[in-house]
């Protein structure tokens, strides 16, 4: 598999966008971009001679929203990061209780072999 290499900043197409506002995994997809689109979340799109185009001052200002969020995405932003924070202390409280946990295994007899012999193959 090839790595992924951000797009043409030259490209001010819809699919040039989501190439530059893409992951390490590839480009942004077409579902999140029409999904932000629709939350009237996405960049400013102008319509050039039938071609429809993201211009560097709406791209520009787009990353400048999404790095400052304010007002409702903030709010949003913090209720995801509470519940993120929510999930994590559930799961750490059942990993403790679990009989599996690293504090239950007894010295010298733990079930997988030391990190020295996975590296070694033996």
């Amino acid at each position: 598999m090839e790595a992924w290499v951000p797009g043409n900043p030259n490209d001010r197409s819809i699919g040039g966008f989501r190439i530059r506002h893409g992951s390490r995994r590839g480009p942004m997809s077409i579902h999140f971009y029409n999904t932000l689109k629709r939350a009237k979340r996405g960049p400013k799109e102008t319509v050039v001679n039938g071609v429809i185009m993201i211009l560097p001052p709406d791209e520009a200002a787009w990353d400048e929203a999404m790095r400052n969020p304010t007002g409702d995405e903030a709010a949003r932003i913090a209720a995801r990061r509470e519940l993120w924070h929510r999930r994590a202390k559930t799961a750490s409280k059942a990993a403790v209780e679990s009989a599996e946990h690293v504090s239950k295994l007894k010295l010298g007899r733990s079930k997988r072999p030391s990190q020295s012999k996975q590296r070694k193959g033996k």
